[in-house]
């Protein structure tokens, strides 16, 4: 079961929601994750992500590959690819 809340995203949920109450008042809590943690089950084939591979993505950001100081022929990147968004709208 997933959850939308507006303005943040979609949940998915773990757990039954569960309702307590005093006999005024009536609360809903529910125990959920970003739908995102979806992706961490599959694999996508041919896609390289922060793998140090040459086929990698970050090997291939532009100036964003250094050689080993140590005269061997590796290569490193100086950062890891980020996604993610800078603001919560849509």
């Amino acid at each position: 079961m997933e959850l939308e809340v507006p303005g943040v995203g979609w949940f998915k949920i773990y757990e039954p929601p569960s309702i307590s109450g005093d006999g005024n008042s009536e609360v809903m809590s529910v125990r959920a994750e970003s739908l995102e943690i979806e992706l961490a089950n599959y694999f996508i084939k041919g896609m390289e992500i922060n793998m140090g591979t040459n086929s990698s993505l970050e090997m291939l950001a532009t100036d964003n590959v250094y050689k080993a100081l140590d005269g061997s022929d590796s290569l490193f990147s100086w950062s890891n690819m980020k996604f993610y968004r800078d603001t919560t709208e849509l």
